[in-house]
């Protein structure tokens, strides 16, 4: 179903509550050409040669694979255990998944990260583009090199002339200064994030909140690599006595984010929330909602608020489920 971006943005930003970039709506409509050309039903596997790449998500929707009834339903369809809500899965292959990251619902461009499937608890975000869904292959094709033989093709396809650092002064996809361009710009983007970005949580891309005369953000003070290892620690704990008495760091930590709340420094709790969630051990995950779900509250970050309580409903589940998908 090929679709026009007038016509449908107001109908995703109702259902999945976030904003799309003209990109999406582009890839897409591309997509469902190339799908057509290759006489291939379902749109969404049409990539399907690049190590079984697939699309998901709101993807599924535009292809007309599901239309739920519960505003719930398409909060979560696509959505991994670990996804928090500034993410957004769209495709997944056979060794990870790709998604948008929004640091804000209503985020113009946002960017494209990647996922490895083997990431069940702290999961780190490589970013790999923005905005155009295409760069997720340009990213395979800068992994796997020749043994994807296929990145080429696709990217002749689906690489127009706004996207700079995939093709030449025609407008046309670029083989031949492929790598030094894509390079350049995922050094550019990492750069760019790295000035804008607060906080040092699990996942690697920072946070982002307004900071006004010093106030906004404060740092957790607690080493990554420290609160990781208690984290685990508490995880796999052998006993109640030894998880509860490790807890007490955790609550600890909880009541310096309720002292930053006081003073408006709400980054701190996003930045804890976020660790908590990524972390992704079903004994955090109680906190991680209330903390997360405060956080968004004092950030006017409501799509956020109400897309990690659809999730947190059926998180455990959706958990399984992948993990069986992906068998």
């Amino acid at each position: 179903m090929v679709v026009s971006m007038n016509s449908t943005n107001e109908d995703l930003k109702s259902k999945f509550l976030v904003s799309f970039p003209p990109e999406f709506f582009r890839f897409w409509k591309d997509i469902c050409v190339l799908s057509g050309e290759s006489s291939c039903s379902n749109p969404c596997i049409a990539l399907k040669d690049l190590k079984s790449l697939r699309l998901a998500g709101v993807f599924e929707y535009l292809a007309g694979h599901f239309t739920e009834e519960t505003a719930n339903a398409y909060l979560v369809k696509g959505r991994h255990a670990n996804d928090l809500p500034e993410m957004q899965t769209f495709a997944a292959y056979d060794e990870g998944r790709f998604a948008y990251w929004r640091d804000t619902p209503d985020m113009d461009k946002p960017l494209v990260v990647h996922v490895n499937s083997e990431s069940d608890h702290f999961a780190k975000l490589d970013i790999v583009g923005i905005a155009d869904p295409v760069y997720m292959i340009a990213w395979l094709k800068n992994k796997y090199g020749n043994k994807l033989n296929k990145t080429d093709h696709f990217l002749s396809k689906l690489v127009h002339d706004d996207c700079e650092a995939l093709s030449d002064t025609d407008g046309k996809y670029e083989n031949g200064e492929f790598n030094a361009k894509y390079s350049a710009l995922l050094k550019n983007l990492k750069a760019k994030r790295r000035k804008t970005a607060l906080g040092d949580p699990f996942h690697g891309l920072g946070i982002v909140v307004e900071v006004k005369d010093d106030v906004g953000y404060r740092p957790l003070g607690e080493k990554t690599a420290r609160l990781k290892s208690l984290f685990e620690e508490i995880a796999t704990a052998s006993s109640v006595e030894s998880k509860e008495k490790l807890m007490e760091k955790v609550m600890e930590l909880f009541c310096y984010v309720q002292f930053a709340n006081d003073e408006m420094d709400f980054g701190m709790g996003l930045e804890f929330g976020h660790d908590l969630f990524t972390a992704n051990y079903e004994c955090f995950d109680k906190l991680a909602v209330g903390v997360l779900d405060t956080a968004y509250q004092f950030l006017d970050r409501d799509a956020f608020s109400r897309i990690l309580k659809a999730h947190a409903d059926v998180r455990r589940l959706s958990e399984s489920k992948n993990k069986e998908s992906a068998k």
